[in-house]
């Protein structure tokens, strides 16, 4: 039988903690699709804490720390038009911390903040056009003589 690689849900821990009193590690494999040392560490597991949840703090640990991703998310609020990279090295110069640009997304991604996008800063050198031309117009003309 073919073993998949997965995480096991707390409905199967829990059939396999009670079916292991009269049923051996390889035919609890065979009934679950795991691999016997899945279903060994899970008792192990279970005998030492009692519990048959997984541990916390499995997984990848983090490259930045909350102040350093308060550190993106207020930056991001301060200069709206801030690319990825200069947020990066940003970061680098003032808390000495490497991280990608990926990393600079998905930390501003869980602050719920997204980069707005300029094309090649044509949208701002337009929105400052605009602006100089509305100033222009304004000091030249009075605003009822327009309506």
């Amino acid at each position: 039988m073919k073993c998949e690689s997965r995480n096991l849900t707390n409905g199967e821990c829990v059939q396999i903690v009670v079916l292991h009193e009269g049923w051996r590690y390889r035919r609890l494999r065979e009934r679950f699709g795991i691999s016997h040392t899945s279903v060994s560490r899970m008792m192990e597991r279970y005998k030492e804490t009692g519990n048959h949840s997984r541990r916390p703090g499995q997984g990848r640990r983090r490259v930045t720390k909350p102040v350093q991703d308060r550190f993106l998310r207020l930056r991001i609020l301060r200069q709206r038009y801030v690319t990825t990279r200069s947020l990066q090295s940003k970061l680098e110069d003032v808390h000495n911390v490497r991280i990608s640009c990926r990393t600079v997304r998905q930390r501003l991604k869980e602050g719920n903040l997204f980069l707005t996008s300029l094309v090649n800063g044509w949208d701002k050198r337009f929105l400052d056009l605009y602006q100089g031309i509305l100033a222009v117009s304004a000091a030249t003309t009075p605003f009822f003589e327009k309506i």
